[in-house]
């Protein structure tokens, strides 16, 4: 008998069907029971007479935002599970045999199927690298962590980091991603990006009102969705001495809180979400933003 195992998608492999995906969601796009559809590309590619109509009785398809795939029905169940948001150890049957083959899980049984817009938005999957964030491109410092001292995640077990520069490396850290923000859904008005964020200096109380002014940014594209430098901060009051020590002054943090953009202007379009450090005037006085949740909302 044979045995199919079913290995995890890798993270890239699943952005990288996100990304194809963008380009159906300016047409909401659905399987037809009778037949193929095609997208309006033409291949030159001659496929085997499975896959140009007719084929075996056991045959399925599970057709989402753009992407098909023939195969047996136990691929089908599992990837329909993994669609509805199941883990993979959710979504599996186990001892599926037709008599000739076997179904067999092989891999991680947490993993999940990311199908929106951000991947890995909420930060809960990890590349096995420490200076790195899985699904986003880092620069400088950026990675994930489970906690920085007593502050913990808004969402899940785990939360980015990016700073000025603070152990990893002395360079100012940025993590982006490509995202395809879809088309406004019928009935729905306004489109959001949201995110959780938590500042923390060393610049803080010292060297409010100074030249020293580290900062935030978030843009998609050429849109800057916020700037904020240490001085709008300290301007605001209220900010928490924290219990833990980078290498210089003491630390305060703003606390968590919950950024939210319309970007209902940009809907359909796709571009880089970037989150940013930024040191002004000395690298010697440290500063971290932590980063959580970050999602797409429409009302």
């Amino acid at each position: 008998m044979t045995e199919l195992k079913f290995a995890p998608v890798h993270l890239a492999a699943i952005r990288l069907a996100t990304l194809l995906a963008c380009s159906a969601f300016t047409t909401w796009v659905h399987a037809d029971e009778g037949g193929d559809q095609t997208l309006g590309v033409e291949s030159s590619v001659k496929l085997p007479p499975q896959a140009r109509g007719n084929p075996p009785s056991w045959a399925g398809k599970a057709f989402r935002q753009g992407v098909v795939a023939v195969a047996n029905p136990f691929d089908r169940e599992l990837f329909e599970n993994l669609l509805a948001g199941q883990s993979l150890a959710d979504a599996f049957t186990p001892d599926q045999s037709d008599g000739q083959a076997a179904f067999t899980l092989d891999g991680d049984p947490a993993m999940t199927l990311a199908t929106g817009p951000i991947v890995n938005r909420s930060f809960e999957v990890q590349s096995g690298f420490l200076a790195s964030v899985a699904g986003f491109t880092v620069a400088g410092d950026g990675r994930i962590i489970g906690n920085l001292g007593i502050t913990t995640p808004t969402d899940g077990v785990r939360m980015a980091l990016v700073s000025t520069g603070l152990g990893l490396t002395t360079q100012s850290g940025s993590f982006s991603q490509e995202v395809c923000l879809p088309p406004l859904p019928p009935g729905k008005t306004t489109m959001k990006i949201e995110y959780d964020w938590n500042f923390f200096s060393e610049e803080f109380l010292e060297y409010c009102g100074s030249q020293y002014q580290d900062f935030f940014q978030v843009s998609f594209g050429d849109t800057v969705l916020q700037s904020t430098k240490v001085d709008d901060l300290c301007n605001e009051g209220g900010l928490i001495h924290d219990d833990v020590a980078f290498d210089k002054g003491d630390v305060y943090r703003t606390g968590w809180r919950t950024q939210s953009v319309d970007v209902t202007a940009l809907a359909g379009t796709t571009a880089t979400l970037a989150f940013a450090a930024g040191d002004v005037g000395d690298s010697i006085y440290d500063t971290v933003i932590l980063v959580d949740n970050a999602r797409i909302v429409t009302e």
